[in-house]
């Protein structure tokens, strides 16, 4: 999997495609104020910490793509924009415990919002999940994103402590869900 990361990694950095270019049919915005500019690549980074019964989340998306996400699943097309509030964290909370499980020893953990920031054309959100007990089994369903880009992939590096165990998983349309070493 590492050459295969390496190898999206350097897409990621290559030129914007043309809009004729992109794999997904969906258009998006622009990006960071230029117009016509895309990004080639419908992808989310996330990190995930693991510490005796808790679980941090953090995940950067393109605003763009998040707000076309956000838009679908609330169904409310053009009436949402990003920003702090307390609607669209209530908005993305929802969306987070649809789209991303966590399941800890065996039970499904629900994601509490913890904060958002904004950077220029990307939004993280950070959430958190807690187990009743340490974590000594996760696993890891993402599915952030799949359901309005065919095209979209999600990387996320995992941290466990005090083992030190780390990892970085893909998570693909057809390979969604993996199992975390604790």
């Amino acid at each position: 999997m590492r050459p295969f990361l390496i190898a999206l990694l350097a897409l990621a950095a290559a030129a914007p495609l043309r809009a004729s270019e992109r794999p997904s049919e969906r258009p998006s915005p622009a990006v960071g104020g230029v117009a016509g500019a895309v990004h080639p690549l419908h992808m989310t980074y996330g990190r995930v910490a693991v510490d005796g019964a808790t679980v941090l989340v953090s995940v950067r998306f393109f605003k763009d793509d998040l707000t076309d996400a956000l838009r679908d699943f609330t169904r409310r097309g053009d009436d949402l924009a990003l920003a702090v509030t307390p609607e669209l964290d209530a908005i993305a909370l929802r969306y987070f415990n649809a789209r991303l499980s966590v399941v800890a020893n065996g039970t499904n953990l629900t994601a509490r919002l913890v904060g958002s920031a904004e950077a220029a054309e990307t939004w993280t959100y950070r959430v958190e999940y807690r187990a009743t007990q340490p974590v000594r089994t996760l696993r890891l369903r993402n599915r952030l994103l799949f359901e309005t880009f065919p095209d979209q992939q999600n990387v996320v590096k995992t941290a466990v402590f005090p083992s030190g165990h780390e990892d970085t998983i893909l998570f693909l349309h057809d390979e969604d869900t993996h199992d975390v070493r604790i």
